[in-house]
């Protein structure tokens, strides 16, 4: 368990009623509406996107993120600076060779440059066999253009070979792969990649994000959410 923990969180973050859920997919239509990223919940219809894989990162965590989430990081200290949402609409099955390996990254505006994002908290909200790889790649890191809407400023990703290449980067070595079962701790800061294989028309999953101010690496986010360690 190098890159990851289990932890001892709801098994699902969401406020569960319909109004929260439509305010979060009217909110991602307006952030920008080339994109619709719309959350599902485990009894219930899934608005139907576009096709295609999305993200998108909000602020105003209490309105969408379970109290019961939240409070068990008071005790802390911290609390989560945002969330992404993201959606595989269409997509029921996606083998590790059909992903891109990526390490997460946000934009430092004041120093002009794209900085590491050493962790995050993830949940799968739809039920499935979804399988997440760490690697060790030789290769240099391809960055975003600078000119990309907010949000992927906020959440964004360093590809290896050329930008948005799917599969397994040439050289790659797995690391580390473990089974996502329960809420997880997992480390983001070196390349990584998801399969995953659903009965459900789309997939999605939800991941917390906390100020690198607060929780500054990876060692340190062991430390700091070791009372939650499963």
């Amino acid at each position: 368990m190098n890159n990851y923990r289990f932890l001892n969180l709801p098994k699902n973050p969401l406020i569960k009623t319909s109004a929260v859920l439509q305010k979060l997919a009217i909110a991602a239509t307006k952030v920008n509406s080339s994109r619709r990223i719309l959350l599902d919940r485990h009894q219930g219809k899934a608005p139907s996107l576009s096709g295609g894989a999305f993200h998108e990162c909000f602020k105003n965590i209490e309105d969408f993120i379970s109290p019961s989430v939240l409070d068990a990081f008071r005790p802390l200290g911290i609390k989560p600076s945002f969330f992404a949402s993201f959606a595989s609409d269409g997509e029921s099955s996606l083998k590790i060779e059909e992903r891109v390996a990526h390490y997460d990254i946000c934009f430092d505006e004041e120093n002009k440059k794209w900085s590491t994002i050493p962790f995050g908290i993830n949940w799968e909200i739809t039920p499935g066999d979804t399988f997440f790889y760490w690697w060790n790649i030789s290769s240099d890191p391809i960055f975003p253009n600078q000119d990309i809407p907010p949000s992927f400023k906020l959440l964004n990703g360093a590809h290896f070979d050329r930008r948005n290449q799917i599969g397994i980067p040439s050289g790659a070595e797995v690391i580390e792969k473990v089974q996502v079962t329960a809420p997880i701790l997992v480390r983001t800061d070196i390349p990584h990649s998801v399969s995953f294989n659903s009965s459900a028309k789309t997939r999605y999953n939800i991941s917390l994000r906390f100020s690198t101010d607060d929780v500054s690496t990876w060692d340190h986010a062991l430390e700091v959410f070791k009372p939650l360690f499963l």
